[in-house]
C-alpha cells in the first residue's frame, strides 16, 4: 500500500532528469503503441483500482470500469505527469522498458490535497508475454 506523508516539501525532486530520461527512451526504444495498462491510483480520497486501459496507436480507447468521473492514463501520459509534477516523491520504472511502475507527484507544490500516486500492476502487450511488475499484495 501506498502513504502520502503529509508535511512540508523542500522543493527538491527526488527524480534524476537522467533517470528519467533513461526510462522514457527504454519505453521510446519498445516502439509499444497497443497494449492494456493495469494500475490502482492512490490520493486523499483512497485507493481506486484496479483499472485496466486498453491503449490504441499510443491513445487510450478503452477503460474498465469505465467510470468518467476517474482519470485514464497510458504510459506516455504518466510520464508527462512526472515531467510536468512540481515535485516527484518517488518514481520507479521497470527495468525492461522503463515504463513507470510506481510514481507518486506533488503536481503543484504547497497546493493542498492534489498528491496522487500510481501503482502499475502490468502492462500486458498483445502476442507478447504479460510483463508483471507489482503484485496486487504490495
Amino acid at each position: 500500500m501506498l502513504l502520502f506523508v503529509a508535511g512540508c516539501s523542500d522543493g527538491s525532486n527526488s527524480l534524476s532528469d537522467q533517470r528519467l530520461a533513461e526510462a522514457s527512451e527504454r519505453w521510446e526504444n519498445a516502439d509499444v503503441q497497443n497494449y492494456t495498462i493495469t494500475y490502482f491510483v492512490v490520493s486523499g480520497l483512497g485507493r481506486i483500482g484496479p483499472t485496466a486501459v486498453e491503449v490504441q496507436d499510443g491513445e487510450v480507447v478503452k477503460a474498465d470500469p469505465d467510470d468518467p468521473t476517474q482519470r485514464l492514463f497510458s504510459v506516455n501520459d504518466l510520464f508527462e505527469e512526472i515531467e510536468s509534477a512540481d515535485v516527484v516523491l518517488n518514481a520507479e520504472f521497470d527495468p525492461d522498458l522503463g515504463y513507470p511502475t510506481r510514481i507518486a507527484l506533488d503536481p503543484i507544490e504547497n497546493h493542498i490535497d492534489d498528491e496522487f500516486g500510481v501503482q502499475v500492476v502490468m502492462v500486458e502487450v498483445p502476442g507478447g508475454p504479460s510483463e508483471a511488475v507489482l503484485s496486487l499484495d504490495r
